[in-house]
């Protein structure tokens, strides 16, 4: 079950994530502002112009209801699936 090319799907067209530095600051920043500053991961990630992730790494509220909307799917089988196959 590949999800990688569902969370790409269905992102608002003028979607441009920041580019990744290759360091982990910005997940620090991210953890902080959640834990601190009691903002919630959609707040944050919206911050950093993300739409699915709040730091290059770890998914949103809204990309965790992604993926369990696509593992419910799957496990009711094919038959069940509005678009007629298992991932």
């Amino acid at each position: 079950m590949a999800l990688g090319g569902h969370l790409g799907k269905s992102l608002p067209p003028e979607q441009v994530a920041p580019p990744f530095d290759g360091t982990r600051e910005l997940m620090g920043s991210s953890l902080a502002r959640h834990v601190l500053r009691h903002q919630g991961y959609l707040r944050v990630s919206e911050q950093y112009g993300f739409y699915r992730l709040t730091d290059h790494v770890h998914l949103n509220d809204r990309a965790a209801r992604l993926i369990a909307d696509e593992i419910t799917e799957y496990l009711a089988g094919p038959a069940a699936s509005p678009r007629g196959t298992s991932l």
